[in-house]
């Protein structure tokens, strides 16, 4: 889903309300569809998921009529595609990348278990 920010407070917006927002206000690259759902942050970095009910017209602007859902943890913004940059190409890794990659981090652990020095651990406890 899109992230789309939402120019509101969260103190503003209700549980499961509906808004009524410009297309420029939003500053999107592309016009929202009706029934599309989007993952929508308000400024404080609420999140919630937003469908476009309706969409109304105006000389010089788009308007959408988005539904609201209640707040959702940013995790679940996250697992709904929130973040994701379609805009950006996706590289493959080819295997020879992968095996290079393998044998320098056991070239390294080699150096450091010689040396005594424990390799760094990102996994938050002390393996």
């Amino acid at each position: 889903m899109r992230l789309v920010e939402l120019p509101a407070r969260s103190a503003d917006l209700s549980d499961a309300c509906v808004v009524r927002v410009s297309h420029v206000r939003l500053g999107l690259t592309r016009a929202l569809e009706p029934g599309e759902l989007v993952v929508v942050r308000d400024l404080e970095g609420a999140h919630r998921v937003g469908s476009v009910d309706d969409l109304d017209f105006e000389p010089e602007d788009t308007v959408y009529v988005l539904s609201l859902s209640a707040e959702i943890e940013v995790g679940a913004a996250v697992l709904l595609g929130a973040y994701e940059r379609p805009d950006l190409p996706r590289r493959a890794v080819s295997r020879d990348e992968v095996e290079r990659m393998l044998r320098t981090i056991s070239v390294r652990r080699a150096r450091a278990t010689a040396h005594g020095t424990a390799p760094l651990s990102l996994l938050g406890d002390s393996r």
